[in-house]
């Protein structure tokens, strides 16, 4: 239950600076009310989580909670600043891609852009991480176009057609894939199949779980240790499998060592909330999840 608060969440920030971005880019009929209900949304989470933390609160975590909502509040009534500077990083790659005429260089753009807009727009991502995926078919690179079409699927099962996405990705021949691609299909395997996970009954959960799991450590293997994506997926594989405090460490440390704009330190904020609502911690949980949509918000 506590992965599809965190979720839950997660899906409505989307939503919230998906419209955000329509409204200022006058492609859509976006009215207020729209704007306020995606608001209403993620504040009606943390506020639930809010309330029944406020039945356990301590004198000593009332402080870190008012002041983690308090950030939360200023940065929503900011978010037209923050998506400028969003705005104006992603238009300066989409350039730069559109200038370059080397074909490897520009799927690495494409990749990149996809990551990019993977929080704020979801259609727009998958249609760079599918321009990616074409170009390496065009140079006979299979092993990438294998990897790029893990990041396109991945961006199908955030979005409507969550079981046309895990369907395609578990069909994919993973023979195929180097060494040097492994790491990025694998990341993009475990984040469908876990996000995948919390739209599902409990029982077909389970699977999906294992699955994101199972990728989850295959990335390990291609990924340096301690670093801040090693200690994060290392840190979701020990809460999976209930080893939480070793979870709630590797997940601290990925916070302590990684700068604000890291998306890292969201997505290791986002987890440490969900362990705390495992354990009806919400003070922790408050804390946490609103700190993770800050920083998604300002990033």
């Amino acid at each position: 239950m506590e992965i599809l608060w965190v979720f839950a969440l997660r899906y409505h920030i989307i939503l919230y600076l998906r419209t955000v971005n329509m409204l200022a880019e006058s492609r859509y009929f976006v009215t207020c009310r729209d704007l306020l209900l995606m608001r209403y949304f993620i504040t009606l989470i943390l506020t639930s989580i809010c309330v029944l933390a406020c039945s356990h609160v301590n004198a000593s975590n009332s402080d870190e909670i008012d002041e983690a909502l308090s950030k939360l509040d200023n940065v929503i009534e900011d978010r037209q600043h923050h998506r400028n500077i969003r705005k104006h990083a992603v238009d300066s790659l989409c350039r730069i891609f559109d200038c370059e005429t080397d074909t490897m260089s520009r799927i690495l753009l494409a990749e990149k852009i996809g990551y990019k807009l993977s929080q704020t727009n979801i259609d727009s991502a998958r249609n760079y991480f599918e321009t990616g995926r074409n170009l390496a078919e065009e140079i006979g690179d299979n092993s990438l176009r294998l990897r790029l079409e893990a990041h396109r699927l991945s961006m199908i099962a955030l979005g409507k057609d969550l079981f046309l996405g895990a369907q395609l990705f578990s069909d994919i021949d993973t023979t195929q894939i180097i060494d040097r691609d492994k790491q990025e299909f694998y990341s993009a395997g475990s984040r469908l199949y876990l996000s995948f996970a919390s739209f599902v009954s409990p029982e077909e959960a389970i699977q999906f779980r294992e699955s994101g799991r199972l990728c989850a450590l295959r990335y390990l293997e291609h990924t340096p240790r301690d670093t801040p994506p090693y200690n994060y997926v290392d840190g979701l594989v020990a809460f999976l499998d209930n080893r939480k405090a070793k979870a709630k460490a590797l997940l601290s440390d990925v916070i302590e060592n990684t700068e604000n704009d890291d998306m890292y330190r969201s997505f290791a904020e986002e987890a440490l909330g969900a362990i705390a609502l495992n354990e009806n911690d919400y003070e922790e949980a408050t804390i946490h999840l609103a700190n993770a949509v800050t920083l998604d918000i300002k990033n």
